[in-house]
Parts: C-alpha cells; sequence; structure tokens
C-alpha cells in the first residue's frame, strides 16, 4: 500500500511540475519593442527600405513573438502604430503552422503599407522637419518596460537614420542636420553631456538586447552628421542609460538589416 501511495505521489509531482513548466513557457513569450523613424529626414527611397526591414523583422522572428511597433515622431511617449498579439502554437497541427505563416507574411505586409502611409501623413507640412525625436523613445521604453514581468524576452529595435532633429529634445533644441551650417559631432557630444540628465538606467532593465537598423540618408541638399558622427553621439546617449561603449557595439548599428532575427530571444542574457 505504501509502495502504490510512493508511486502516485511521484507521479503527482511530475505532472504538476510539467504543468507550471509549460505554463512558464507560454507566460513569457519574446516581447519586441521597435520604433520605426517617418520623419522627414527619410526621403521617400528611404522609408521604402526602412518599412521593408520592419516587414523583414516581422516575418523572421519565432512565431509567438508579442511585438509593439511605435512611430518616431514628437510623439513617441503615446502613440502605437502596430501591435501583434501573443500567439501560442506550440500544439497547433502542421497545417495551423502553415496558416501562421501566411499570417505573419500578411502582417508585414500590412505594416509595411501602415508606415509609408503614416510617413506621407505626417510629412505634409514644413513643421515635420522637426519631430525626429529619437532621444524621448528611450523614456518610452523605460515606462513600457518598468511595469513589464517580461523584463527577460524584452528586445528594443530602432529602425531609423538616427537623426535626431527636434525642437523638443529632451536633450534640449537638438539638431544633426543644417540647411545653413555643418552640425558638428564635438559640439552635439557636449550638449548631450550637458543637457540629457536621464534619471533612469535601461541597461538594469533589458541587458544589451538592443537592435539599432540605420536607414541611409539620401537628401544630399541637408548637411547632416555622417553615420559614424551620428554613432559616436548615440554612444553618448546610450551612456546616459547604462551603456558602455563596449556595449553599444553589440547594437548591430549599420545599415543592413539583421539576417539572424530567427534565432532572437533563443537566449535572454545575450543581444
Amino acid at each position: 500500500m505504501k509502495i502504490k501511495l510512493t508511486m502516485l505521489l511521484l507521479i503527482l509531482s511530475i505532472l504538476i511540475f510539467k504543468s507550471c513548466t509549460v505554463n512558464t513557457k507560454n507566460e513569457s513569450p519574446l516581447e519586441i519593442i521597435a520604433f520605426c523613424d517617418m520623419t522627414t529626414s527619410l526621403d521617400t527611397i528611404s522609408i521604402k527600405k526602412l518599412a521593408r526591414d520592419v516587414r523583414n523583422m516581422i516575418t523572421k522572428v519565432p512565431y509567438g513573438t508579442v511585438i509593439n511597433i511605435y512611430p518616431i515622431n514628437d510623439n513617441t511617449f503615446t502613440d502605437k502604430i502596430f501591435t501583434i498579439p501573443y500567439r501560442n502554437i506550440d500544439k497547433r497541427s502542421k497545417k495551423q503552422k502553415r496558416e501562421e505563416m501566411e499570417t505573419r507574411k500578411s502582417e508585414g505586409e500590412k505594416i509595411e503599407k501602415i508606415i509609408i502611409d503614416n510617413y506621407t501623413k505626417m510629412n505634409k507640412d514644413s513643421s515635420s522637419e522637426y519631430k525626429s525625436c529619437i532621444i524621448s523613445s528611450l523614456e518610452t521604453v523605460y515606462d513600457i518596460v518598468k511595469t513589464n514581468g517580461n523584463k527577460d524576452n524584452i528586445h528594443v529595435v530602432f529602425f531609423s537614420d538616427m537623426i535626431e532633429q527636434c525642437e523638443i529634445s529632451i536633450a534640449d533644441k537638438m539638431y544633426m542636420c543644417s540647411n545653413k551650417l555643418n552640425p558638428k559631432k564635438e559640439d552635439l557630444i557636449q550638449q548631450v553631456k550637458e543637457k540629457y540628465i536621464p534619471n533612469f538606467n535601461i541597461k538594469k532593465l533589458i541587458g544589451n538586447r538592443v537592435t539599432v537598423i540605420v536607414s541611409t540618408n539620401l537628401k544630399k541638399h541637408v548637411r547632416c552628421l555622417q553615420e559614424s558622427e551620428r554613432k559616436a553621439v548615440w554612444k553618448e546617449v546610450f551612456k546616459k542609460v547604462g551603456y558602455s561603449a563596449e556595449d553599444f557595439e553589440s547594437f548591430h548599428f549599420n545599415q543592413n538589416s539583421r539576417d539572424d532575427w530567427s534565432t532572437l530571444g533563443q537566449n535572454p542574457n545575450v543581444k
């Protein structure tokens, strides 16, 4: 009798352990917070490439990933343009998984159109020239993540030329482009050191899980910082929210989209 009772308890323990393991997995999907630049620092060719890069991410990331996409403008605190909710497909049939792949393809095409349409709407007037407020998105990241119980599985992605051209920048008025004077990297780095004083640390929340896909700026009539100069300024910005120069080098800061989206989230301790 004692042996039967012991066996029964052992079986119940195994079932409870398996149940808890499955629930934990389902409750902690990979979550992407993406910021998409739709301002006039990008021309019509660049915005199409950016939209394709976002579509590529959506179709390549692991299935079940939660994706929230925000526009980069002068109001990144409240706007959200697209959400893909969590879907558990672990126990679905091959047919259902194929259907899910088609759904992702459709969602990718949908967001590609939304980005281009929003770019057109946002840039109808000349004031949009000064709405590229990227630094403020870091505060948005902090506000979203600080109360999220899924911090270990969050990855932040920027799709942008990373040109801060903002009248209301948190780092005071900041312009990385000018029609009259050549903006100087050293001046902007000093401005960040003196004017950008965040009271939060993003690295402590999400580690190095940040990707920056830099869009090409093709506007020849505007004098802008070169990509390497912008990178130097952003290195100083991210330093203010907890990242070392070595950390920053892991952010994939270049003009090529990632080719490993499908592996994102496999190890939450790495980028």
